[in-house]
């Protein structure tokens, strides 16, 4: 019996086993069947299928080598040592990826390294440009497919930074046979552009490949022509430009063309051209250019006015600031024709919702240049345009320069009317100084009643904080008096006809009226 279940026990075990493996057996035979319907073959035979993706990448590597261009084809997953560069790198642990490198250069697994990271690890590591293409030529030279790789680069190195390198690069690709296209070198040049080496920008123009300059180079080499102070050199390369493109000409080079035209009295020829270009110049450096040259005493107003007009024909808004700085031109070389023109402009660029807003401190400049200059017209003019720039509601100081102007030359009626119209219903506040000429006027013109009541309009000037009230009161007093006997001396009234007045200075008025 013993015997009967050993035996019973044995062949319930070889059952089951053979259960599982016909189980298992069956697994491997639907696996093979996904991998023919799926992938083309098993991968266990010498005709293997390749995946679709692989496919693709192998016979786009096939036309870029057919064609001549760079085949960068990247693996449908990153060997090891990519991943470990690529690690490296995002971490910021160049030497361990310059490691890396001097590891793998001479092997095949050079070819799936990104060099791009290679030469940024040994840029951060301190070498020099030319020990890094050294370096990439000798790897070239025992990997010749690596050559692909380096054509690669000058993309990879036109921003920031990176740009030192383009140089040698570029110098490395011209003894490979491999030479870059234009663009490495419109970087190249823009590089030294920036950093204003305009000998090393022509040198790296000569370089290009067949002479083929595009109109992005013609535009640095006028750059770096006008860095030079070579106007000729630079309206030349803007002429071999058929059409403007974005970003032509940096509008920082454009004031510069300008400040060299403006120097060597070729304005005119040079605003043509980089208007035909839409050349835009930088509105800071014109402002600077346009100071510069009015401080200049062999400068005339109609030439500041020109270069006015040249700014605005490249893009420059005309600003308040640039009509001040020629006004005072104006002033200072008592041209009155040239401000009478600097007006008119300024009524023609006034109007519309952008034009230029006749602010006060223009108004001021204006009305002070017109005064200077003895045609108080332009000054009449100005303080039109002020009052439609203030919605009808000039300010106090242009009002009180403007009645000034008109006390000063003499027409003394004029400027009463002018003080009654427009500045005593809105209680405008007298200084001493227009006081004093106010009341000169008003006794030429024998308005005696506004003699009286000037002095009243003078507010007291601002007492000193006493730490008291009884000191308060005994400074305020002498204060005010002393401003009354100074009013009353320049206006001709009697002070102590102005003290009993009081605020509204009735004796004084009723005096002069019965006079």
């Amino acid at each position: 019996m013993a015997l009967f279940g050993a035996a019973e026990l044995l062949g319930s075990a070889m059952y089951e086993t053979a259960s599982l493996f016909a189980t298992e057996v069956a697994m491997f035979g639907l696996a093979a069947l996904c991998y023919v319907m799926f992938l083309g073959g098993l991968p266990l035979f010498g005709k293997a299928g390749k995946p679709p993706g692989q496919k693709k990448g192998i016979q786009a590597a096939s036309r870029a080598s057919a064609g001549g261009g760079v085949a960068v084809t990247a693996p449908s997953k990153p060997s090891a040592v990519q991943s470990e560069v690529r690690t490296y790198a995002a971490r910021g642990e160049w030497r361990s990826v310059s490691e890396i490198w001097h590891r793998v250069k001479c092997s095949d697994e050079a070819l799936q390294l990104d060099l791009a990271a290679v030469v940024e690890a040994m840029r951060r590591l301190g070498s020099a440009p030319g020990d890094v293409a050294e370096e990439l030529r000798a790897a070239a030279t025992a990997r010749p497919q690596l050559i692909d790789g380096i054509a690669g680069l000058p993309k990879a190195l036109a921003q920031g930074e990176s740009r030192r390198f383009l140089d040698a690069i570029l110098a490395l690709l011209e003894r490979l046979g491999r030479p870059a296209d234009a663009s490495a070198y419109a970087a190249l040049m823009d590089y030294n552009c920036s950093r204003r080496r305009p000998e090393d920008v022509a040198a790296v123009a000569a370089r290009v490949p067949g002479g083929a300059l595009t109109p992005s180079m013609r535009g640095l080499l006028a750059t770096a022509a006008a860095q030079s102070g070579r106007l000729g050199e630079a309206l030349e390369q803007l002429r071999q430009v058929p059409t403007s493109g974005p970003g032509l000409v940096a509008p920082g080079a454009v004031a510069q063309i300008l400040a060299l035209a403006c120097a060597e009295g070729s304005m005119d020829e040079a605003v043509a051209e980089m208007k035909r270009l839409a050349l835009l110049a930088d509105a800071r450096k014109f402002d600077e250019l346009l100071s510069n040259e009015a401080t200049r005493t062999d400068r005339r107003t109609a030439q500041l006015q020109r270069l006015l007009n040249a700014g605005a024909a490249l893009g420059v808004p005309l600003r308040p600031s640039a009509f001040q700085v020629i006004a005072a031109a104006a002033m200072r070389d008592g041209d009155g024709p040239g401000l009478c023109a600097l007006c008119d402009k300024l009524e023609e660029t006034s109007k519309g919702a952008d034009g230029v807003a006749v602010s006060e401190p223009l108004s001021l400049a204006m009305i002070s240049a017109s005064c200077t200059v003895g045609d108080l017209d332009v000054a009449a003019r100005v303080l039109e345009m002020h009052r439609a720039a203030c919605a009808g509601a000039p300010g106090g100081r242009v009002l009180s320069a403007f009645c000034s102007a008109l006390a000063d030359a003499g027409r003394s009626a004029e400027a009463c009317d002018f003080f009654e119209a427009e500045m005593l219903p809105r209680s405008l506040a007298l200084d001493s100084a227009l006081a004093a000429t106010l009341g000169e006027a008003a006794r030429e013109a024998g308005r005696h009643e506004l003699v009286g009541r000037l002095p009243s309009l003078v507010p007291a000037p601002p007492t000193r904080r006493a730490p008291n009230r009884a000191q308060a009161a005994s400074v305020q007093p002498a204060e005010v008096a002393g401003t009354v006997a100074q009013v009353a001396e320049a206006s001709g009234a009697d002070r102590a006809d102005i003290v009993a007045g009081g605020g509204g200075g009735g004796r004084g008025r009723g005096r002069h009226a019965g006079g």
